[in-house]
This record gives structure tokens, C-alpha cells and sequence, in this order.
């Protein structure tokens, strides 16, 4: 995250393209997936994911990948 922005904050555009690069589903799929995980981790509503937020993303994917 932080090699891909530097500032430790990306806007959504950044978002897809980072994500897109670590999904193997169509572009139309991802940009979906992108989309909901976005919005459902910017918690507070700035249109930008801060590292703190990543980390959340992260820790609930591997979470579910655990349980599954």
C-alpha cells in the first residue's frame, strides 16, 4: 500500500488500480468489488482509504480466508 502511495492515502481511481492488480476476476467484476470494499472501509466518508482503513480491509480478508 504505502510502495503504491506514498502519502498513505488513496482516492478511489488509486484504489481500483491497486486492487485490480492483486484479482485474477474480470475488470467489470473487480471494479464492483472495488467499489463496495471502498465505500464500506473509508469510515470516515473522505473518498480516501488512509492506511489505517487498509489495514482493516486487509485484516477482515484474511479473516474470512481463515474461516472459509
Amino acid at each position: 500500500f504505502l510502495l503504491a502511495c506514498p502519502s498513505g492515502k488513496m482516492g478511489r481511481k488509486d484504489f481500483f488500480k491497486f486492487y485490480r492488480s492483486l484479482r485474477v476476476e474480470s475488470e467489470e467484476k473487480v471494479k464492483e468489488i472495488a467499489n463496495f470494499v471502498f465505500t464500506a472501509f473509508d469510515r470516515d466518508a473522505n473518498g480516501k482509504i488512509d492506511f489505517t482503513e487498509f489495514l482493516c480491509i486487509e485484516k477482515n480478508f484474511l479473516s474470512a480466508r481463515f474461516f472459509n
